[in-house]
């Protein structure tokens, strides 16, 4: 069962340049930070960049949203 209390932080993995975040961060009420991966052009992430971009976060080396 997931456990909101758990989280330490948000990734918000879209097909666009953001337009998501906001949404995110009101639907939290900006209690955890807000991170962002994603593109345009309708190439699709790997897993392995999406997994890439979660270590870079755990290891404070992404910029918050």
């Amino acid at each position: 069962m997931f456990d909101a209390k758990k989280v330490k932080e948000i990734i918000s993995v879209e097909l666009s340049m953001g337009q998501m975040i906001d949404d995110v961060k009101l639907a939290i009420k900006c209690s955890k930070p807000v991170y962002f991966y994603g593109r345009t052009g309708g190439v699709l992430m790997t897993p392995d960049e999406v997994t890439n971009k979660l270590l870079e976060i755990e290891k404070g080396e992404a910029k918050e949203w």
